[in-house]
């Protein structure tokens, strides 16, 4: 998987999550202590079992949380 920034405020990140032939696009709120997370846009398999990909969202919002944890401190 790549993960690139595509935006980035004060307020605001938004990351683009891509690997092989889909990509979903996610912005973290920075200013809200809850529902940080929230799906702009992706290629999510419709057909797939709906626990499997949030639990897959998921890990992957951790991963980026505890990387920007280390980088911004």
């Amino acid at each position: 998987m790549q993960v690139e920034i595509m935006y980035k405020s004060e307020q605001v990140m938004r990351f683009k999550v891509s690997g092989g032939r889909r990509s979903i696009v996610m912005e973290k709120l920075l200013t809200r202590k809850r529902g940080q997370w929230k799906i702009q846009e992706g290629d999510i398999d419709p057909g797939g079992d709906i626990e499997k990909t949030a639990y897959g969202l998921m890990r992957i919002q951790n991963e980026i949380d505890k990387y920007l944890k280390k980088k911004i401190g």
